[in-house]
């Protein structure tokens, strides 16, 4: 493999570049990518081509969770700042996480050729922003009820652009 760059992308422009998934099936395995493996987007733009025999992609799996967002604040040196948000499902099954785990069993039962050695990766959501949760789990923790605890004085402050820039964050 060549392991001379950290770019996902790094096959667009040089497309003898042997990735991970590609190296699996010009050895003999089938490949399944379910969910963000590479740097994918709804055109599959940033996915290797050659890498995969099934290639899912998340937009094709979309999880049933509400649009709207529960956001946290917290103490980040003597401040309050938006750092996280949470969207709650009303079941596990609605989790995006859940969908995906889902549609890999599926490649599994009916799309595995049992002929051949597999390699599946398959690209969970979670830890991302904005993190996900069954409403049963987040109504048994009430925000309210947490003290955060707050930076110390003589803390070294955190570096210009550590925190993600997230949509809906301030």
């Amino acid at each position: 493999l060549n392991t001379r760059h950290a770019r996902a992308n790094h096959f667009i422009e040089h497309p003898d570049t042997m990735t991970m998934g590609r190296w699996f099936r010009e050895h003999g395995y089938q490949t399944a990518a379910i969910g963000k493996i590479d740097h994918d987007d709804p055109n599959d733009a940033y996915t290797d081509p050659k890498a995969w025999d099934v290639r899912v992609k998340r937009e094709d799996m979309a999880p049933k969770l509400p649009t709207q967002n529960t956001f946290f604040d917290e103490d980040l040196g003597q401040q309050r700042k938006r750092v996280s948000l949470i969207r709650l499902a009303d079941s596990q099954e609605a989790m995006g996480d859940w969908v995906r785990a889902e549609r890999l069993i599926q490649f599994f039962d009916k799309e595995h050729d049992a002929s051949k050695p597999f390699f599946a990766a398959i690209g969970f959501h979670t830890p991302h922003v904005p993190w996900d949760s069954t409403r049963a789990i987040y109504d048994q923790h009430d925000p309210a009820k947490f003290t955060p605890e707050t930076t110390p004085t003589d803390a070294t402050p955190l570096p210009p652009g550590s925190l993600l820039q997230e949509p809906g964050m301030e």
